[in-house]
């Protein structure tokens, strides 16, 4: 059985976990949002959005107007939602500090990270990953920063899905 004091603790290791590193540059999750559960490649509603899934599914990366993002899928955002959900939290001391340690891991981690298609000068995939080449170092957190089990997830996507994205990325580079 969890205790208040157990899942506030492991809450706050998890989400030091997923957000160590540099400072990064965080916005509310749209994109994520906006994708349906995890698919290949798919076109966003609005059309103007590309994104891929990792293989397991957890993390999304996309594409959408003027920067590229990466953060948790839209599944992966909705089963922390589901695991930090405070209806049933109690009242007291303890109930507020539950209540406030688990709004705040499902703010964090429904932040992505993000780079302007303006920083980047080019993408590839090669030797089996994503690889992007910025004009300068991107504020806070690079895509290449983020790993996963120690494994970079710039690695992590299927080498079909991985090379679409690439090309969505190379159509925004020649457009701007």
């Amino acid at each position: 059985m969890r205790t208040p004091t157990r899942l506030a603790t492991v809450l706050v290791v998890a989400a030091v976990g997923a957000c160590s590193g540099a400072e990064r540059e965080a916005t509310p999750d749209t994109a994520a949002r906006q994708a349906a559960a995890p698919v290949a490649v798919e076109q966003m509603p609005a059309g103007d959005s590309v994104g891929i899934t990792n293989r397991t599914g957890a993390v999304l990366l996309s594409v959408a107007r003027d920067s590229v993002s990466m953060g948790f899928s839209p599944a992966t955002l909705e089963k922390i939602r589901k695991e930090t959900d405070t209806t049933s939290v109690g009242s007291g001391l303890g109930g507020m500090i539950e209540r406030k340690v688990k709004s705040s891991v499902q703010s964090m981690l429904s932040t992505r990270v993000m780079v302007p298609v303006d920083n980047i000068e080019s993408v590839r995939y090669e030797d089996g990953a994503i690889q992007f080449t910025y004009r300068s170092r991107p504020r806070g957190m690079k895509l290449e920063d983020i790993k996963i089990d120690k494994e970079p997830v710039l690695q992590s996507f299927r080498e079909e899905d991985a090379r679409a994205f690439v090309k969505a990325v190379e159509a925004r580079l020649v457009q701007r």
